[in-house]
């Protein structure tokens, strides 16, 4: 029997953050995702060995998240590879623990904005987030990236809050650069979201955390 009515897709995204000390950025950010996310998501954290006070603000706010990934070395960024394959959504963020989203605009919130991106270019295997500062911008003006429909910067880009289509990722994470040639040898392009900031605490760290 078949009442006629679809069942609704559930389009919930994973956020997979890799998190190594740097305690007060990842406090920072989750209390941004939290302000300033309005699509469906839930978020995975891969522990790449932060030392007690990182690891014991985890535990003691596991309630938060989807779940929390403990890795036994610090693998880097290849770490990231534990939260992919332990999360299933077909869209899948990925991020180092150092980012704040801008708030919602009138189109929605950053996240509802780039599955937006995404479904309406799906030749694209990857969208990131811009930064605020003038680092990433500077990377693709050197590119001389070119701007399809005004609103995607076609270029490489960091660890910055990046939607990746999972069908298109076919070799395990180990990295931006190496990723991004993965996704073009498969036949999809990577850019930057025009117009969907975020700020990048990282940029702090020669006076906040001058030991990473």
């Amino acid at each position: 029997y078949s009442s006629g009515v679809s069942e609704p897709i559930d389009r919930t995204v994973d956020i997979i953050l890799l998190t190594h000390n740097r305690l007060d950025y990842l406090q920072e950010m989750i209390e941004g995702l939290e302000d300033h996310t309005q699509w469906p998501h839930r978020v995975t954290i891969v522990d790449n060995v932060s030392g007690p006070e990182t690891r014991q603000w985890l535990r003691d706010n596991e309630g938060r998240f989807h779940q929390i990934i403990w890795n036994h070395r610090n693998e880097h960024l290849a770490g990231h590879q534990r939260g992919i394959a332990a999360t299933e959504s077909e869209l899948f963020i990925i991020s180092d623990a150092d980012l704040i989203p801008h708030p919602p605009t009138a189109a929605g919130c950053w996240l509802t904005r780039l599955v937006d991106l995404a479904d309406r270019h799906p030749d694209f295997g990857l969208i990131g987030a811009r930064l605020d500062s003038v680092t990433q911008l500077r990377m693709a003006e050197r590119e001389n990236a070119p701007v399809i429909d005004g609103e995607i910067l076609e270029t490489t880009t960091g660890v910055w809050l990046d939607l990746i289509r999972r069908r298109a990722l076919r070799i395990p994470y180990m990295g931006d650069g190496i990723t991004c040639y993965a996704l073009g040898r498969a036949g999809y392009r990577i850019g930057i979201a025009a117009n969907i900031y975020c700020t990048h605490l990282g940029d702090q760290d020669p006076i906040r955390h001058p030991e990473y």
